[in-house]
């Protein structure tokens, strides 16, 4: 039955063909002449190889010999074509080869110019790397030119649109400071490694700097390495190996993770992560997770500081708090401030060894019971945000001394109302912002313990709380104030004032020997009688 079906099937098929072209060899024909025509236009379009194809398809096809004849013609024909055009190709690469070999010598030469122009900066009497017989060691005019490389110390060759950096650099035995920024710089040779001596390298700004050699390992004596605004995105593990690195500037790459080497830089007091937007910085955490040196965690870089003994670790912006920071062991200040955080979490407990907290400018509205767990804490920053209570928790950190809960012109404000009684048991406070509030009244509860403060700031009418003779600062900027109450001139020992921004427009008569005797009153405009002129040594009229 299936032979009997593929018997009907390919009848039909035959019947068709004949349907359509009469015969076999018309079909035969049409197909020929349809090859030799795509034969003649892929030839005509320099496409020989698909030319020839076609013409040994057209000789399958042919039925006389004349066909055949006119097919082989065309393959010969394309084979001569695409021998042609391997000549013209080959031609073509000699001269693209002399060419790129041609623009890496002009390359060389500028390279060579800038090596000379930097050492000559550095040595008035160099002549030029070319105008030395390198050749001839005993000519005393090459040992003179030796002798000026192996003392130069430092070079600077930013700015000068180098591709690589000059060999003859390599040349400078002693070189110790590096400076390559500013160039298009696309990678690094291996020889970088060769530069033992370098105490500091600057590869900034290089935008197609995309990754480090891991030779980058062998300048074990580097104490600096800048390598802001490329676009890395990872380093070498050997980036362990810089045990003297002291600082280390990665600020504006496309780094996603840290090698948990970078943890073995012992003497680092500086890292800047800054604005590497996918980092992950769990890596971060994990790399220092055992470090000895005390951590400093900031969203800002300038928060540096001149103790060897920290480590500060600028990372970008966050819009939630950093899971897995609990890791660090050695973290004691922690500054998110100016991120977009909207809450803390429990985890805020575990951080023991905090002695600073900035949270500033930020969107939060409570905070965790657990963070009365910080019993290590000195400092509490909460300026500007939306907090709307304090857990009772807050006074078990009876080591604070400062604690912000104001808010300034260009912040956010608080919206307290009230502080907690627990506040009374923070022993060692010494200074206590809640100014820009909704605070009306205080416990009295509280009273005796505001008055032992050395600096309380809290909106009027609440000078009641104040301890007039130690009292030596108070800013009462922004407070809507349209007078200053005469019992302010209880505070005898009072230094410096400010009422900027409200709406006083006029001073009691009898405040002005008061405040004439102030060291800085800063007050709006018509104020300014009440200087007293040989005491004023700042003004600020923004």
């Amino acid at each position: 039955m299936k032979k009997l079906i593929l018997i009907i099937t390919l009848i039909s098929l035959f019947a068709d063909t004949y349907a359509q072209y009469g015969t076999p060899l018309a079909y035969r024909k049409k197909q020929h002449d349809e090859m030799m025509l795509k034969g003649k236009q892929k030839s005509d379009s320099a496409l020989y190889f698909d030319a020839y194809d076609k013409f040994r398809k057209a000789e399958y096809w042919a039925n006389t010999e004349k066909e055949k004849i006119a097919a082989a013609d065309g393959m010969e024909k394309a084979i001569k074509d695409i021998k042609k055009q391997k000549q013209l190709t080959d031609s073509l690469l000699i001269v693209s080869q002399k060419a790129l070999a041609r623009a890496d010598e002009m390359q060389r030469k500028v390279e060579t110019a800038m090596f000379d122009k930097a050492v000559k900066e550095r040595n008035k009497e160099w002549k030029g790397y070319a105008n030395y017989d390198w050749k001839s060691a005993s000519l005393v005019e090459t040992k003179k030119g030796k002798a000026i490389l192996e003392k130069i110390d430092s070079l600077d060759l930013s700015n000068n649109a180098l591709l690589r950096i000059p060999r003859e650099v390599s040349e400078c035995k002693n070189l110790k400071h590096l400076n390559l920024s500013s160039n298009n710089l696309e990678n690094l040779s291996n020889e970088i490694g060769n530069l033992t001596n370098l105490t500091s390298l600057d590869l900034g700004w290089n935008r197609n700097l995309t990754s480090l050699p891991a030779e980058i390992g062998n300048l074990k004596n580097l104490t600096s390495l800048v390598l802001r605004t490329n676009n890395l995105t990872n380093l070498p593990a050997k980036i362990g190996n810089l045990k003297n690195l002291t600082s280390l500037n990665l600020w504006n790459n496309k780094l996603t993770n840290l090698p948990t080497e970078i943890g073995n830089l012992a003497n680092l007091t500086f890292l800047n992560l800054n604005l590497n937007k996918n980092l992950n910085l769990e890596s971060v955490f994990d790399a220092f997770a055992k470090y000895k040196k005390s951590i400093i965690i900031s969203t800002s870089e300038y928060n540096r500081n001149s103790d060897t003994s920290k480590l500060l670790i600028a990372i970008p912006e966050q819009n939630s708090f950093p899971d897995k920071i609990s890791n660090l062991r050695n973290l004691t200040f922690l500054d998110l401030s100016g991120s977009n955080l909207t809450s803390v979490p429990s985890e805020i407990g575990n951080l023991t060894n905090l002695v600073s907290l900035s949270l500033w400018g930020n969107n939060l509205n409570s905070l965790p019971p657990e963070i009365g767990n910080l019993t290590n804490l000195a400092s509490l920053d909460l300026r500007g945000n939306n907090l709307n209570s304090l857990p009772p928790e807050i006074g078990n950190l009876t080591n604070l001394i400062s604690l912000d809960l104001g808010g300034g012109r260009l912040l956010t404000q608080n919206q307290l109302t009230n502080l907690p009684i627990e506040i009374g048991k923070l022993s060692n406070l010494t200074r206590l912002d809640i100014t820009n509030n909704l605070i009306l009244s205080l416990p009295l509860e509280l009273k005796t313990f505001l008055q032992k403060l050395e600096k309380f700031e809290g909106d009027f009418p609440l000078e009641g709380y104040y301890n007039s003779e130690l009292i030596t600062e108070l800013d009462w900027s922004e407070m809507k104030l349209k007078s200053i109450p005469l019992k302010i001139l209880s505070l005898k020992n009072l230094k410096k004032i400010n009422i900027k921004y409200n709406s006083i427009l006029s001073l009691p008569l009898e405040l002005k020997p008061f405040f004439e005797k102030l060291e800085k009153f800063e007050g709006d405009f018509p104020l300014e009688y009440y200087f007293n002129s040989d005491l004023i040594t700042e003004l600020d009229w923004r």
